[in-house]
């Protein structure tokens, strides 16, 4: 009996693990067209997201809109690299190679730089 509850707690841990951190993000172009990001790149948003370099106030920047499961949004633009945290009035600029990475995988969804 013993070894049967060890086995079913390790499976469910195993599976309470696996649904961490798999937020889902859906992306919103500036024509309104929406796109839901793959498993892989909305891990890599989540992972730009929990950054701790975030900066008081909101940038002024043409972006693309992001929402998670729960309906936080976030903007992120391209030609900055930056990520407005609309809710909590703060922003996050990436480097340059954090910017590039993160503009190939969002690129894949909608065009990034379509203004009308």
């Amino acid at each position: 009996m013993k070894k049967l509850i060890a086995l079913l707690l390790t499976v469910l841990c195993v599976f309470a693990l696996a649904g961490c951190g798999s937020t889902e993000w859906t992306m919103s172009d500036m024509e309104g067209r929406e796109s839901q990001l793959s498993g892989q790149d909305a891990a890599a948003v989540d992972r730009c997201l929990k950054a701790k370099d975030w900066q008081d106030d909101l940038t002024d920047c043409i972006s693309v809109n992001l929402t998670d499961g729960s309906g936080r949004r976030v903007d992120y633009c391209p030609d900055c690299g930056i990520f407005n945290d609309l809710e909590a009035g703060r922003h996050l600029e990436l480097s340059d190679n954090a910017r590039e990475d993160m503009n190939t995988r969002l690129g894949q969804y909608v065009d990034l730089w379509n203004r009308g």
